[in-house]
């Protein structure tokens, strides 16, 4: 796979993931999870100081993270049992649901959101309400 193809199909080189016939390894060990603990503490951070709401209600919240997820999730899936890439057991923390690292799990719980808020805040600011 060129290195076009490996920028288009995966940031996924950063997580850990690698594909078959690449000859270096992209390792992150602990990375990711700082990166998700930054996300977190980024997003409770940003609803707390401009008392953002995005959702109407918890399961409003819930039902938008949950779609999100299973659709990447399902994509996952599908390129690491169709061997695109995968995901050896080295990497991240070792916790695996359904052959995917838990870290997996909790990047597509987290991005989304942090980006939904970064998203209402620059339309906000543009509109002067912020």
């Amino acid at each position: 796979m060129d290195s076009v193809g490996a920028i288009f199909l995966g940031n996924h080189l950063q997580s850990g993931a690698y594909y078959y016939g690449q000859k270096k390894k992209h390792q992150i060990n602990m990375q990711e999870l700082a990166i998700l603990s930054f996300l977190l503490a980024a997003t409770i951070f940003l609803k707390i100081k401009f008392k953002e709401v995005l959702y109407h209600s918890q399961k409003e919240r819930i039902s938008v993270a949950l779609i999100i997820m299973v659709i990447m999730i399902s994509w996952e899936h599908y390129s690491t049992t169709h061997q695109i890439w995968v995901y050896p057991g080295t990497d991240g923390i070792g916790v695996y649901l359904f052959g995917l690292p838990i870290e997996l799990y909790l990047f597509y719980l987290l991005l989304p959101h942090f980006v939904f808020i970064i998203f209402d805040l620059v339309h906000k600011r543009e509109d002067g309400v912020v």
